[in-house]
């Protein structure tokens, strides 16, 4: 922390510009040594823009024309004094202004260490740290919105409210243990589990968003399958709005598993296009059966695709069942031919799988296909809109924990001991919510968040 280091914050690459981020106390008096404005950037007042010249440290040769901006402590990103120099978008560019910068006296950045320094400078908290590496990765406007909810602090604040409630009841029990003749009456009791109760509750609502926010993030991985020549091929196709997969009218033309990940509605859709299912004694064919069966054990959403055309088969009535429980939604295909398919039956045997009519050759119904997904996987939509939304298995492990301990002490009171039995539950719930934010998380958990963070962030 009392180094000061440097590194390229933009990708490498040509472009518009190149970005070198300097953070620490010398980071102005290494600037200096490498920047020749009309006046040190030293003496510039905090939040200013200089024009200059970026400079080799050992030779003073010039590099190339830059601007440099100053941003003073503690108003800056890492709460340190900041130097941004950019200069044009030259991957040589911006490796001489590095390695002038490094031979100035700074060191180089390690991964996401100025985001690290801004965490240990209090100016954001780990979750809010989480969700920056979520925005770089964001794929889809949903993912991109709650990583910006999450970085303004929105589940960061839930947490703290429903923490600070916790801290409420230790002191209270606390408070009643030194002094007995101020012990819980029945009374006093009740209203401890009615509070305890609600922020039980509050913990289970996060954590039932955990589901929706892990595939928000990570995509949906999806299984489209059926059997041979139903349009599991095309409606690929049209999802991804290429010709990944051969389409023709010859039954058992996908022999293996065809992936393309598609954003649909906001979500991100990782798509797996799997061989035909049917009784066949081609050897190649059921080695692509076998790995259709696969995807779909391991898949979080099953498309199962039916020909309107045609009437149930046998092996399809076998998928249907082999798919009862898991989330899938049943695609009745080639809406535009004469209809054989009986749908009271496959109503029947749909249960509470929703039903969508399509014509993947026009592309008639996708709509409806993609609100189905949306419907399937929305069960954390209230907390997307506030932003307490939980995304990572690190917040849900911590949140399962502290329902966990919250049970215990819920259990407790239900049992009719003594309240101070509950402090230690309660004491390790307050410690499970801690860690979301960075209150109390080891050093190897910091270490393992921010190494997933590019070198110049």
């Amino acid at each position: 922390m009392n180094e000061t280091i440097a590194a390229i914050s933009t990708p490498y690459g040509s472009g518009g510009i190149s970005v070198v981020r300097i953070s620490g106390d010398e980071a102005l008096f290494v600037a200096d040594r490498i920047f020749r404005g009309r006046a040190p950037l030293s003496a510039a007042k905090t939040h200013t823009l200089h024009h200059g010249k970026a400079v080799d440290y050992a030779n003073q040769k010039i590099i190339d024309e830059a601007l440099a901006s100053v941003m003073r402590a503690p108003k800056s990103y890492t709460g340190e004094d900041v130097v941004e120099i950019s200069v044009h978008g030259s991957m040589l560019s911006a490796d001489l202004v590095l390695k002038s910068a490094l031979g100035a006296g700074a060191r180089l950045a390690q991964p996401g260490e100025f985001t690290r320094r801004a965490f240990l400078n209090g100016k954001i908290d780990l979750a809010q740290a989480e969700a920056v590496i979520d925005i770089i990765h964001s794929k889809t406007t949903q993912a991109h919105e709650n990583a910006v909810s999450q970085l303004e602090g929105h589940l960061s604040g839930k947490i703290n409210q429903i923490r600070e409630r916790l801290l409420d009841v230790a002191a209270a029990i606390g408070v009643s243990a030194d002094y007995t003749d101020e012990g819980f009456d029945e009374d006093g009791r009740e209203k401890l589990y009615t509070l305890l109760s609600s922020c039980f509750s509050e913990v289970e609502k996060l954590l039932s968003s955990a589901q929706y926010g892990m595939v928000m993030k990570e995509g949906i991985v999806t299984a489209i399958v059926g059997s041979p020549n139903v349009g599991k091929s095309s409606l690929l196709n049209l999802l991804s709005g290429a010709e990944r997969a051969i389409v023709t009218e010859i039954p058992g033309t996908t022999r293996d598993v065809v992936e393309e990940t598609v954003s649909a509605g906001g979500l991100l859709l990782r798509l797996a296009d799997t061989a035909g299912i049917r009784q066949t004694e081609d050897q190649v064919e059921k080695i692509g059966i076998e790995r259709s069966y696969a995807c779909i054990d391991k898949a979080n959403l099953v498309i199962l695709v039916f020909d309107s055309s045609n009437a149930l088969s046998e092996e399809e009535k076998q998928l249907l069942a082999y798919t009862e429980g898991r989330t899938r939604i049943l695609v009745l295909n080639k809406t535009d031919l004469a209809k054989q398919l009986d749908e009271t039956e496959i109503s029947r045997l749909a249960g509470t799988s929703p039903i969508v009519r399509i014509c993947a050759k026009d592309g008639t119904g996708m709509d409806d296909l993609v609100n189905a997904v949306k419907a399937l996987f929305s069960s954390g939509g209230a907390e997307v809109q506030n932003g307490e939304l939980v995304t990572n298995a690190r917040q849900t492990q911590s949140l399962l924990h502290a329902k966990e301990h919250l049970e215990y002490c819920l259990e407790t009171l239900n049992r009719n001991e003594c309240v101070d039995l509950v402090s230690i539950d309660l004491n390790d719930a307050i410690a499970d919510l801690g860690e979301i934010i960075g209150l109390s998380v080891t050093e190897e958990v910091v270490d393992k968040i921010f190494s997933q963070f590019c070198v110049g962030k």
